[in-house]
């Protein structure tokens, strides 16, 4: 079985500071659209805060399928 070609830490600060940010981003969106707060989450998907919160999610994801890939598949996209 390979070794696995995973960096030995994981860079938690910065997670927190990107996940911060979203979350932050995604409450001021929630609060200049309030008065229309009961509709925010049903379809079909109009406001800024449900397409924002779909953006999140789909980075979100786009991130774990980037980090999961191995180091050794990036380094040979890499210019030598």
């Amino acid at each position: 079985m390979r070794p696995s070609h995973r960096p030995s830490r994981f860079d938690s600060l910065s997670l927190f500071f990107i996940l911060s940010l979203a979350l932050i981003g995604l409450s001021m969106i929630y609060a200049v659209e309030y008065p229309e707060a009961g509709s925010l989450f049903r379809f079909p998907i109009t406001s800024n805060f449900q397409k924002q919160s779909l953006f999140v999610l789909a980075g979100g994801f786009l991130f774990l399928f980037v980090y999961l890939i191995e180091t050794r598949i990036w380094r040979s996209f890499a210019y030598p």
